[in-house]
């Protein structure tokens, strides 16, 4: 089975990552995990690029390297490109034939969801797999 979820670094990507692993853990099967950065609209912002993505890389491997040592089967994707969060995440479940996406929840309103959309929703509804919403806990 593989198992997939976005690298972010707040309490609900945190929480996805460790549902996701726990997931990949139980049912003895892999892990994906995506980092996505903003592709460049400008000569300006593509030169730091490189390095941005190259830390989304390091930050990810940083959360995989503990994983790996408990044993998972964990690999690192970093789709390139004009998309989005969301969409990244669909790129990579698509490919990689991913049975489960793991996607961390935050409260937001409903202006802020009307105004800013959602990943999330995207996700939800884009998927082809599975996928399994969770909030980050009480004390995150």
């Amino acid at each position: 089975m593989k198992v997939l979820a976005g690298v972010l670094d707040t309490p609900e990507g945190r929480a996805a990552v460790d549902a996701a692993a726990e997931a990949a853990r139980v049912r003895e099967g892999e892990l994906l995990l995506v980092v996505y950065v903003p592709s460049p609209h400008d000569s300006q912002a593509s030169r730091s690029f490189g390095s941005e993505m190259d830390a989304a890389r390091q930050r990810a491997e940083t959360v995989a390297a503990p994983l790996r040592e408990r044993g998972l089967t964990v690999s690192v994707h970093a789709p390139v490109g004009p998309v989005s969060a969301s969409e990244a995440i669909l790129r990579v479940a698509q490919d990689q034939a991913v049975d489960l996406v793991v996607i961390g929840l935050r409260r937001r309103s409903r202006v802020g969801k009307l105004v800013l959309g959602s990943n999330a929703q995207d996700v939800l509804l884009g998927a082809e797999a599975a996928v399994l919403a969770v909030k980050a806990g009480a004390d995150d």
